[in-house]
This record gives structure tokens, sequence and C-alpha cells, in this order.
């Protein structure tokens, strides 16, 4: 039998090939971005049949959130927020950068406090960061 990892292709996946990805992100119930906010690295059999994927994708960040040091306390966040998450709603469908939501990376207890307050769900994940 021959190696198995020799019989392997990696590749970026070219953009024209991009729906070869929908299958996967449906049966793991993840948003498949739209291919000019992505990229995707992919492991082909000898087949061609993807047997493995890793993307780079744009989100939705919101942040950073700043209010003036005189208007601190004055300000409500929570309805900066919803400002935002409204406009997300009426322009889905319109505009590639909106996903299925946003992201928020919380570096303090106040935005932690407006994140959970707005309805969003904290996840238990490390942050990474790469510099290339």
């Amino acid at each position: 039998m021959a190696n198995v990892a020799e019989a392997l292709t990696y590749e970026m996946l070219p953009k024209e090939q991009w729906e070869k990805l929908i299958p996967i992100f449906e049966e793991q119930g993840w948003y498949l971005p739209h291919p000019a906010l992505a990229e995707a690295s992919v492991v082909h059999d000898e087949n061609g049949n993807i047997v493995g994927m890793f993307q780079l994708q744009l989100v939705s960040h919101a942040g950073p959130m700043w209010v003036s040091p005189e208007w601190r306390g004055k300000v409500d966040l929570l309805n900066m927020v919803e400002v935002l998450k409204a406009w997300l709603q009426e322009n889905k469908g319109e505009n590639p950068l909106i996903g299925k939501g946003i992201i928020i990376l919380a570096t303090n207890a106040v935005i932690e406090k407006v994140a959970r307050d707005a309805g969003m769900i904290e996840v238990e994940a490390k942050v990474f960061k790469g510099e290339f």
C-alpha cells in the first residue's frame, strides 16, 4: 500500500471551485463566507475529493468602541450596539461583509458587559495572533 501522505495533494482552492466547500460547511452547520472575502487551503485525496480544509476569512468584528472621556457614563453603549445590529439586519444579503453574525473581542469588563447585555453569547476559545 502506498504511503497515504504521499497520495494527498495540498493547494489553495481556486475561486471557481468554491462550491466544493458547500457540502462541508452544510454538514458542519457552518456559514460559508463569500469567496471574495475568504481563501481556503484544501487537501485532496488521490481521487480529487476534499478531505481537509483550513480557511482564512474576514469576519465582521465589532470594535473598537470609544466614548470621549467627558461623555463616559452618559452615553448608552448598548444603544450604539443596537444601532449597529439594526443596520446589519437591514443590510443582510446586500453587503458581502455581513455574514451570519459578529464577534466582539472584549478587552475589558465594560465591553464584556455591553456584549452580554446585547444578547451575545460568550464562547470558550483562546484567541491567537499571528503576524506575517
